[in-house]
């Protein structure tokens, strides 16, 4: 697990902004880190 900052989205926050982000696609290469984590 690593270290929570005080930048980071809150539930609410990721909620509303995951809703505009993209699917993975299913014949892509797959993530690395979750798009939470990179944002």
């Amino acid at each position: 697990m690593r270290k929570a900052y005080q930048t980071d989205l809150s539930d609410a926050e990721w909620e509303c902004l995951e809703a505009h982000l993209p699917a993975p696609k299913a014949n892509g290469r797959p993530r690395l880190y979750p798009l939470r984590e990179v944002i």
